[in-house]
Formats: structure tokens, C-alpha cells, sequence
């Protein structure tokens, strides 16, 4: 091998290299910061379901309020949409409008817990596909550079006809590999 293909290949290695510590580092900071702020979150649902089911009539608006504030406002505006715990809200509205029945207000309170239920379920399940997810991104990530840099790495000792097919192999690997790279580190996860 020459100097200027073992230099070409150092350069390469090196900016893959920072990329990809650079991502990673975000991803971890990211991922950590949201971790424990979700986990707040559902220790303070988990708290209000547990005053709610305990509540009577006369006191259970005040953890209705305190239910308001951190859930999603957006379920109030939109029709129907679970994502947006619109159900949640329909119950909230139900509870506070019921005339003393006792039996339709603690069947209601048990729905609203149940369903409380359900969207701290599905927060855990998606905050553990999150972390699995980083993994096989990191992953894909570091397999496509490995990649990239050997097929660059060999171009240079195979014949003209050749190069055609390793177009075929760096081409989409490569972009593939920009794609990822420009996607985690200049944008936020949205979810």
C-alpha cells in the first residue's frame, strides 16, 4: 500500500470516527435526560390515580386538576385520539359533571384509573423500544462505516470494470450512512 491510501484511510476512520462519537454522546445525554424525566412523570400519575381512587366526590377535583396538567392538552382539542388522551379527557369531564351517584361516579373513577393504567403501560414499553432502538441505530451505524472505509480502502487496487460494482455497494452504503449521521445529529426525536 501506498502512503496516500493508508493516510485517505486514516482520515476516513478518524471523521467516522468522531461522527459517530459524537452521536452516540448525544443519543446517551439525550436518552438519560428523558429517562429520568419520564420516570418523574409516572411516579406523578401513578400518584394522582392512586388520590383519585381513594377520593370522594367533594375532594376528587382538585386531583382532576392536578391530573389536567400532565396529561395532553391536545386530547381536549381532538376527537377520539388515544395518542392524544382524549379518552382520558372525556372521563376527566364525565367525573366532574356527575350528580351524586355514587354508583355511576365510582364506576367512572375506576375507568379513569384503569385507563391511567394503560397509558403508563404504554409510556414504559416505549421508553424500552427507545433504548433498544439506539442500540441497532448505533449498530447500523458502525457496520455501515466499517463498510464504506473498506470498500474506499480496496477501489484503489481493483480495475476499471470493477469499479462499476463498487459503486453499486459504496453508493447506497454511503448515503445511507450520511443519512443517519446528518438525521441524529441535527434533529430531535419526536417522539
Amino acid at each position: 500500500m501506498d502512503l496516500q491510501v493508508i493516510l485517505t484511510s486514516t482520515v476516513v476512520a478518524a471523521v467516522i470516527s468522531t461522527l459517530t462519537s459524537v452521536y452516540n454522546s448525544r443519543r446517551t445525554g439525550n436518552l438519560k435526560y428523558i429517562t429520568e424525566e419520564r420516570q418523574k412523570w409516572r411516579e406523578e400519575i401513578r400518584k394522582i390515580a392512586e388520590d383519585i381512587n381513594d377520593s370522594s366526590q367533594e375532594d376528587i377535583k382538585k386531583y382532576l386538576t392536578k391530573l389536567k396538567v400532565r396529561i395532553n392538552a391536545y386530547g381536549k382539542m381532538w376527537e377520539k385520539s388515544c395518542y392524544e388522551d382524549a379518552h382520558i379527557w372525556d372521563i376527566i369531564e364525565v367525573l366532574e359533571q356527575v350528580d351524586n351517584n355514587n354508583q355511576e361516579f365510582e364506576k367512572t373513577k375506576e375507568q379513569l384509573v384503569y385507563f391511567l393504567s394503560l397509558m403508563l403501560k404504554y409510556d414504559w414499553e416505549r421508553q424500552k423500544r427507545e433504548v433498544a432502538g439506539s442500540k441497532i441505530s448505533s449498530i447500523k451505524l458502525f457496520l455501515s462505516a466499517i463498510i464504506t472505509l473498506i470498500v474506499l480502502t480496496s477501489v484503489r487496487n481493483i480495475g476499471a470494470e470493477q469499479i462499476v460494482s463498487c459503486a453499486f455497494i459504496v453508493a447506497p452504503n454511503l448515503s445511507m450512512f450520511t443519512y443517519e449521521i446528518i438525521l441524529k445529529l441535527f434533529t430531535y426525536d419526536k417522539e
